[in-house]
């Protein structure tokens, strides 16, 4: 009998071996995807929980060195109402943000900061829905220049081509334009 006592104490240690490590092993996951990833799965474009939350939040604008707006955001009858005062002539560079396409160009990849859905704006959030304010989404500034980029896609007039302006001291992008 004392030898399989034995085997049944060893038996009952391996399982209490593995279902630590297997406990380990869910915590350090379920840390990873609440603490390392979340900003990454909350900027994921197929996160539809927050489209919601998105829609309420008056997104941040876009604009150039001198802070003349690429693309802006004013609320109409309830609704957010997206403008791009460059047009076309912007148009490849800056994108688009739609709730049925999805987000292209710089507002694809600011979409954190310009929509205002980053984790750590959660108490912001909050005040803000306390105290009945707008939220508002971050403004983001590039390096472009409105007048440049305007007189670049002018210049092409139609004509299939391309256009880039680099400041070569900083590589700071001034001007890009494809056509």
């Amino acid at each position: 009998m004392p030898a399989s006592l034995d085997r049944i104490r060893r038996n009952i240690l391996r399982l209490a071996a593995l279902m630590a490590v297997l406990l380990t092993a869910l915590v350090v996951t379920l840390i990873y995807w609440q603490i390392v990833a979340a900003d990454r799965l909350l900027d994921h474009p197929n996160n539809r929980r927050l489209a919601w939350k998105e829609e309420r939040i008056c997104r941040g604008g876009l604009y150039d060195r001198t802070g003349i707006a690429l693309a802006k955001s004013e609320f109409e009858a309830r609704e957010q109402i997206r403008q791009y005062p460059l047009g076309e002539a912007a148009a490849l560079l800056i994108g688009y943000r739609s709730p049925r396409y999805g987000r292209t160009g710089l507002e694809a990849r600011y979409q954190s900061r310009l929509s205002g859905l980053t984790a750590r704006r959660t108490l912001l959030d909050l005040r803000n829905e306390i105290l009945g304010r707008q939220a508002h989404g971050d403004d983001v500034f590039t390096t472009l220049d409105a007048a440049l980029q305007r007189a670049a896609w002018e210049g092409l007039g139609g004509r299939p081509g391309a256009v880039v302006a680099l400041e070569p001291a900083t590589g700071a992008i001034r001007c890009l334009v494809s056509s």
